[in-house]
């Protein structure tokens, strides 16, 4: 907020510049902006978790394809690997999104 030599009073966001003159209360005017910048990051906080749950819904597998993964890498088929255990209960997870849909 600055104070112009003239008397006004100029309120700047990142968008937008407001001037105020001596017949409006400067506090109105400004809770009249954040609410506005309010409005502006709740719209952009629902877009951001729209494509979060885009991203979360969106497999580049198939649950035939992580079935056919799972069989190739289970840890009985591999030795008794570690690191295939790890592999098929991640596989087994993914797995299950499809049945929750």
């Amino acid at each position: 907020m600055q104070i112009d030599t003239d008397g006004r009073i100029y309120i700047t966001s990142s968008t937008t510049t407001a001037t105020i003159g001596f017949n409006e209360d400067p506090k109105d005017i400004v809770i009249r902006q954040l609410q506005r910048q309010i409005e502006e990051q709740r719209r952009q906080i629902e877009q951001l978790q729209a494509e979060v749950k885009k991203a979360q819904n969106n497999n580049d597998f198939s649950e035939k394809e992580i079935r056919l993964l799972i069989n190739k890498c289970h840890p009985d088929k591999n030795n008794g690997s570690t690191m295939c255990a790890q592999i098929t209960d991640k596989l087994v997870k993914l797995k299950e999104t499809f049945s929750n849909r």
